[in-house]
């Protein structure tokens, strides 16, 4: 039997240019048959990254990988990773093969049954089996796919100034938030200045008469 791969990458890395560095991976995908399956920009604190999922042909991944990589000096994250699902594939394909075999003895049954319950309960049968074999031929499926299919997860960004915009603004909140809070102050005195006049006053004189005393 043929062992089956799936095989897939992650790759993150900085860039001095965005337009140019995106560019060039999608000539590198299309040279090698693949397409972008996913592809997302996010502003984040100090950088603005952009985002791609490719999937290619599995016998080109290698290809890929190579042309992304080429004039990139240091990847924050690389990863590849080949995983061997071949046990799964055989396991899969044997329960299918005799699944369709009971289905097959089941409609063999329904031809000859002649009683409703048997039928009825023969068809349920069948159901439940058809059930399993639509959910085993999906998982199978799935696996070509992905085996087919390699799947490529590339993270590019630029750094920005925008940290300092941030901490300017942070200062500036700061300021703003102690001014506000001074005449917030001020305003209290000034609604509360009648209290004060009257105890200030009265103490004035409580102190002249201690010192009388």
């Amino acid at each position: 039997f043929e062992i089956e791969l799936i095989k897939t990458g992650t790759l993150e890395f900085q860039t001095s240019d965005l337009g140019s560095t995106y560019q060039r991976i999608r000539n590198a995908a299309q040279v090698n048959s693949g397409f972008l399956s996913n592809e997302s920009t996010a502003n984040e604190y100090d950088r603005i990254v952009q985002h791609l999922t490719i999937r290619v042909p599995s016998r080109n991944f290698d290809k890929l990988v190579d042309a992304v990589c080429k004039g990139v000096e240091h990847f924050d994250t690389k990863t590849i990773e080949a995983v061997d699902v071949t046990e799964e594939f055989v396991d899969a394909e044997a329960r299918l093969k005799t699944k369709k075999q009971v289905e097959q003895r089941y409609q063999d049954l329904l031809k000859r049954a002649n009683k409703i319950s048997e039928i009825l309960e023969i068809e349920r049968q069948i159901g439940e089996l058809r059930a399993e074999i639509e959910s085993i031929e999906g998982r199978l499926r799935y696996l070509n796919n992905r085996v087919d299919y390699s799947t490529l997860d590339i993270s590019f960004y630029k750094r920005t100034p925008e940290h300092r915009v941030v901490e300017e603004n942070r200062f500036g909140r700061a300021f703003r938030n102690g001014w506000d809070g001074m005449i917030s102050f001020m305003i209290g005195l000034t609604s509360i200045w009648p209290f004060l006049l009257i105890f200030g006053v009265g103490g004035y004189f409580l102190w002249r008469r201690w010192r009388k005393k």
